[in-house]
């Protein structure tokens, strides 16, 4: 289990830090299936390959998801998500890969939470990185996390 980050280390600048999950073909199937995908690109490799990308890939509710986990991984779990977005896929997020995830704070504000009691709202970008050096996918995200 991941510690939630202490609320002085939440400052523009500051990491959300790292989250690493391995894109393999198995695990691409599964979530298709789980999403109710069933474009062949995101579980079949010639069927990827034929539409232009070198492998199956990773379907858009997969970087979403991707980003969620680091964004409450970073939190902890009394951590909300309030947007994600606007992304730019600039790439496939292709399977056989490890896909690391990684963000920076770049805006904290004091606002009032949902339980009226003093939260903060945290921006920052975020992108999914594969080792390739490709960065296929980025954008913003803002959170909720409690003040105390």
């Amino acid at each position: 289990m991941v510690e939630p980050t202490r609320v002085d280390e939440i400052v523009p600048g500051a990491s959300f830090g790292t989250s690493t999950l391995h894109l393999s073909l198995h695990r691409l199937i599964m979530i298709a299936g789980a999403n109710r995908d069933f474009a062949l690109s995101h579980s079949d490799n010639e069927a990827a390959r034929q539409a232009g990308a070198p492998a199956a890939f990773a379907d858009v509710m997969l970087c979403f998801t991707l980003f969620e986990r680091l964004l409450l991984q970073w939190s902890g779990p009394r951590g909300r998500v309030k947007r994600l977005g606007p992304f730019k896929i600039r790439d496939f997020v292709t399977c056989g890969q490890d896909s690391v995830t990684t963000g920076t704070i770049i805006r904290v504000d004091e606002v009032e939470g949902p339980d009226g009691e003093p939260w903060l709202e945290v921006e920052g970008t975020v992108e999914i990185r594969q080792p390739d050096g490709r960065t296929p996918v980025a954008g913003k995200a803002t959170m909720l996390v409690p003040r105390n």
